[in-house]
C-alpha cells in the first residue's frame, strides 16, 4: 500500500515539473519576441512615418519591419 502511496507521488511530482518546465520555456519564448519586436520599434522612424504622405513608403517601412 505504502508503494502504491510513493508511486503515485512520484507520478504526481513529476508530472508537475512538466508543466512548470512547459510553463518556463512557453514564458522565455515570449520574452525572446518581446524583446525582437523592441528592437525592430527602435529602428523604425516613427515621426518620420507620421509626416510621410506616401503610402508606398510606409507601406515599404512596414514590410521591413515585418520580415525582420
Amino acid at each position: 500500500m505504502a508503494e502504491n502511496d510513493n508511486t503515485v507521488k512520484r507520478y504526481r511530482k513529476q508530472i508537475e515539473d512538466g508543466k512548470q518546465f512547459a510553463i518556463s520555456k512557453f514564458a522565455k519564448e515570449l520574452l525572446d519576441v518581446r524583446d525582437n519586436l523592441s528592437l525592430a520599434l527602435q529602428h523604425v522612424d516613427l515621426e518620420a512615418l507620421e509626416e510621410n504622405d506616401d503610402i508606398e513608403m510606409v507601406k515599404t517601412q512596414f514590410k521591413s519591419v515585418v520580415n525582420g
